[in-house]
């Protein structure tokens, strides 16, 4: 079952933290902190599978060095409580490979830097299985700059990046937290997981259930050890209610869709029964319906997959277009005699490779074309008769029953006597069927009302 998890940490000076040993810790490498004269060693850490650093195109090279960038942000960080980056910490759905995973955060983290003008330093941890994690908890610690850069000079601005201030802070996370969620379910999608998450709490999506509370590594490390704390007691108490919570549910639900079964029966008895082939002409609309929605499915398909990489390939033509503005207003103003010539010949480049990515946009933009559902039709008929046999045999024999009919008309007065008896036994095999069916889910019922009263009276006794 995929999981959601995303929380947001502060890594501040003002709590004793360094920017530069976060940074070694969770890439597993040695680094040395300049401001407070310390080696950081984590070489031997284990369970790094991959880490990488992101930025906006016109960064300082400097500052894709990870020593480099983090003792950076603690020289130009100059308070005493500064501020020295945040944190986004998520965990991945063990139903991922390690190539998937990378793809999520490779998505995850251009977001940050193309939303907020960032440089993110991102690293995926596999599970610690020998330490007695679960061999599921694969995450991402993704920390970013506190601090914007310029977009003139690649370096870090003068001014903080206000999204996370107080008076913003709530609504930047929240919608943080639906992005990542999106990005979550794409890739489910993409792997053909019909399970999906949700960022929204039990009380939004108006579960009756209760939040457990955090443990965090302390109260999860003596868990494994198996030593109770009042948290961890806390917890299994509210799994314990949550779980009877569901079993009573579903109870309810089964009677209620035992008590509707039994209503349905009940009205199909007193209907009366529908002429064979009328039956028939039903059963094959329904399965060349359900291929034709096949049909469309993959269609749609096609269809984002096709936008998907058309966009892609957008957006690196929108970032060139965007650095040659850039690069045109850094030119100033045309000089009127000493460079004039040079300038002239780098503003008309300029320009013509403006045009070009113009051009090429407007290409790809006419690329995008509607897939036609009929050119996957023999596909969704071969996947609806692999998923749903039932369907394909009742068309089979519906097909059957409408050809042999097709030819009995064209012969006149043939089989007459045989089709009336036929017809009037299969009247009474349904009538007999309806009614031992009916026998068998009043059964049934009654088993579950006794089962559920006794369930009952155990809770009441506890």
């Amino acid at each position: 079952m995929a999981i959601y998890h995303f929380s947001v940490k502060d890594i501040g000076r003002g709590k004793g933290r360094s920017a530069v040993a976060c940074a070694a810790y969770r890439s597993g490498e040695k680094l040395n902190c300049e401001r407070y004269g310390l080696e950081q060693d984590y070489t031997k850490k284990q369970g790094v599978e991959f880490k990488k650093i992101y930025a906006p195109e016109n960064a300082k090279k400097e500052l894709l060095d990870r020593q480099s960038l983090w003792n950076e942000v603690e020289r130009v960080e100059k308070r005493v409580n500064s501020n020295l980056a945040r944190e986004f910490e998520i965990a991945f759905p063990h139903e991922l490979n390690a190539e998937q995973r990378q793809e999520m955060l490779d998505e995850l983290c251009q977001k940050i830097v193309d939303r907020h003008n960032v440089v993110v330093d991102a690293v995926i941890h596999a599970p610690h299985t020998k330490g007695g994690t679960d061999e599921r908890n694969y995450h991402a610690h993704i920390m970013f700059t506190g601090r914007q850069l310029d977009r003139k000079t690649g370096d870090f601005a003068k001014n903080r990046n206000r999204d996370f201030n107080k008076g913003k802070s709530s609504e930047t996370v929240t919608q943080w937290r639906k992005d990542f969620a999106d990005i979550v379910n794409r890739q489910l999608e993409r792997i053909g997981c019909d399970e999906r998450v949700s960022h929204l709490s039990y009380k939004d999506l108006k579960y009756d259930l209760e939040p457990t509370i955090h443990e965090g590594a302390k109260v999860t490390e003596l868990r494994r050890q198996g030593i109770d704390t009042e948290i961890s007691l806390a917890n299994d108490a509210i799994r314990e209610r949550n779980a009877e919570r569901q079993l009573i549910k579903g109870l309810e639900q089964e009677i209620i869709a035992t008590e509707r079964l039994v209503q349905d029966l009940k009205r199909q008895k007193e209907k009366p029964r529908i002429n064979p082939l009328r039956q028939a002409q039903m059963d094959i609309q329904a399965f060349n319906s359900a291929v034709e929605d096949r049909a469309r499915k993959l269609a749609m398909n096609a269809d984002q997959k096709q936008y998907d990489q058309v966009k892609q390939s957008l957006e690196i033509v929108q970032r060139e277009r965007n650095n040659l503005e850039m690069q045109m207003q850094n030119m100033g103003k045309r000089p009127m005699f000493i460079g004039a010539k040079d300038w002239d010949a780098k503003h008309d480049r300029l320009k013509a490779d403006w045009h070009r990515t113009n051009e090429r946009e407007k290409e790809l933009k006419g690329d995008i074309q509607k897939a036609d559902p009929a050119r996957f039709k023999d596909l969704a008929r071969r996947d609806v008769e692999r998923d749903q046999p039932e369907l394909k045999d009742k068309f089979d024999k519906a097909t059957a029953l409408r050809d042999q009919t097709i030819q009995q008309r064209q012969e006149p007065g043939q089989n007459k006597d045989q089709d009336k008896q036929a017809e009037r036994q299969a009247r009474l095999d349904a009538a007999r069927a309806i009614g031992e069916a009916e026998k068998a889910n009043k059964a049934q019922l009654d088993k579950e009302r006794a089962e559920r009263a006794e369930q009952e009276r155990r809770n009441q006794m506890r």
